[in-house]
C-alpha cells in the first residue's frame, strides 16, 4: 500500500494484493475530508482471477473492475465482473438460524435505580450497489446428487445491507443421482427474482432411459424447499416409473421386498420422511438394509428361456452394521438354498477397502476395492 496525506485529502497511490492462489487485485483512489457535504470517497479496483469467495460452500474467482464513489456514509458501489471459475457445494443441511433471546437483567445497576436503559437505535451501513456479473461457464454446482455446470448473467442491486439479485443461470451439462440411478440433466434454470432473501427458483429436468420408457425427474420450487416429481414418455403411473427405474422391470414383475422399496421411494419423493425400510433399519439397529434380486451378489441368477435368455434374480434381503471404525459386517439371506453369505469390509486406507465373504456352502472370496471422490 502506498498512501499519502495532504491536509484534507488522502490519496491511495497504489494498493496491490494477492489471494495466495495466483489472483491479484490493484486499487487506486482518494478520500477528501473537506467537502461541503462531508467526506467523499472515490476508489477503483481491478481484479485479475481474484478469489472473491473462499468458503466451504463456495470458492469463486473473478476478474473485472469495481468502483466505490460518493459520500463516506453511503457510497455507491458499481462494477462489472466476470466469474472465471466457481465451485459451489450444496450443503447436506442448512445451519440452524440463531434465535435472539430476550434477556432480563435482575438486580443490575439499572434495576436498582428503578429504570431501564433506553434502547439505542442501530444504524446499518447501506451503500447502494449496482454490479453486473457474467458467468460464461465453469460455474460448477455439486451436492445432493447434482453434478452440473452453469452459465448466465446476474445483477446485484439494492444496498450492502440488503442486496437484491436478479437474473438467471442456465445449465450447460450435468447429471442428477436420485433413487440410486444417474439421470442426465436435459434442462435447467436457476432464476433470481430480486428479493432480499437469497432463495432462487429452480426449474431443472433430468431424464434416464429405463425398461421401454424415458423417465424424467423434475426439480422445481425454491432452493430452500425444492420438490421432485417424476414423469415419463410414454406416460405411466408414478409407481410404475419407480419400479422400472429402480429394477428395470414393471410393477407386476417385482418381488414383495422390491415393492416395499418402491413405496419408500414414492414416500421420499412426496416428502413423507423416512420410509418403511428406514424405520425398520433404525428399529433393528442396522446401518444398511435392502431387498432385491441377488442383493450384494448373494442370490444366483438363472436364465429364463421363455424370456429370451434374460437373467432373473432370486429375491434376497441383506443388512449389516459397522462394528468398529472402518469395519463393516453384513449378511445376505436368499430364498433358495446356498444363497446365504456373510460379508466383512475393512477400510485399510482412506480410499482402499478389502472385502471378504463366505457363503453357506463353504465357499470364500476376497476383493480389493479402490474408490476416490473427486
Amino acid at each position: 500500500v502506498d498512501l499519502a496525506g495532504d491536509r484534507d485529502r488522502f490519496t491511495l497511490r497504489e494498493l496491490t494484493a494477492g489471494d495466495s492462489a495466483g489472483g491479484n487485485i490493484a486499487a487506486r483512489g482518494s478520500l477528501a475530508l473537506g467537502g461541503t457535504a462531508g467526506p467523499v470517497v472515490d476508489f477503483s479496483a481491478k481484479l485479475s482471477s481474484f478469489r472473491i469467495a473462499a468458503r466451504d460452500e463456495a470458492v469463486v474467482t473473478a476478474s473485472g473492475t469495481l468502483t466505490v464513489a460518493g459520500g463516506v456514509t453511503a457510497p455507491k458501489i458499481t462494477g462489472q465482473l466476470t466469474v472465471d471459475r466457481a465451485d459451489c457445494t450444496i450443503p447436506d443441511s442448512l445451519p440452524p438460524s440463531v434465535t435472539t433471546l430476550k434477556v432480563v437483567e435482575i438486580n443490575g445497576p439499572a434495576a436498582r435505580r428503578g429504570r431501564r436503559p433506553a434502547p439505542q437505535a442501530e444504524t446499518a451501513f447501506a451503500a447502494p450497489i449496482d454490479i453486473e456479473i457474467t458467468l460464461p461457464g465453469q460455474t460448477f454446482v455439486r451436492g445432493h446428487g447434482l453434478d452440473s455446470e452453469w452459465r448466465g448473467k446476474l445483477r446485484v442491486g439494492g444496498t450492502s445491507a440488503a442486496p437484491a439479485i436478479t437474473g438467471s443461470l442456465e445449465n450447460i451439462r450435468g447429471t442428477f443421482d436420485i433413487l440410486g440411478k444417474t439421470f442426465r440433466v436435459s434442462h435447467g434454470v436457476i432464476a433470481f427474482d430480486g428479493g432480499t432473501a437469497f432463495d432462487p427458483r429452480l426449474d431443472i429436468s433430468a431424464e434416464i432411459a429405463a425398461a421401454d420408457i424415458t423417465a424424467q425427474a423434475l426439480v422445481s420450487g425454491v432452493a430452500s424447499a425444492p420438490t421432485v416429481t417424476l414423469s415419463s414418455t410414454p406416460v405411466v403411473p408414478q409407481d410404475e416409473i419407480l419400479s422400472r427405474v429402480l429394477f428395470g422391470r414393471g410393477l407386476g414383475q417385482i418381488s414383495a421386498g422390491e415393492g416395499l422399496q418402491v413405496a419408500q421411494a414414492a414416500a421420499t419423493l412426496a416428502g413423507g420422511g423416512p420410509g418403511v425400510l428406514d424405520k425398520l433399519r433404525t428399529g433393528l439397529g442396522l446401518d444398511r438394509l435392502g431387498f432385491g434380486p441377488g442383493a450384494n451378489g448373494a442370490a444366483s441368477s438363472t436364465l429364463n428361456p421363455a424370456a429370451g435368455g434374460a437373467a432373473t434374480g432370486r429375491p434376497s434381503i441383506s443388512g449389516g452394521k459397522y462394528i468398529a471404525n472402518g469395519v463393516y459386517v453384513g449378511a445376505t439371506q436368499g430364498t433358495t438354498p446356498n444363497t446365504n453369505k456373510v460379508t466383512v469390509e475393512v477400510d485399510v486406507y482412506p480410499h482402499v477397502t478389502i472385502e471378504t465373504d463366505r457363503n453357506q456352502s463353504g465357499g470364500t472370496g476376497i476383493g480389493l476395492n479402490y474408490k476416490y471422490d473427486y
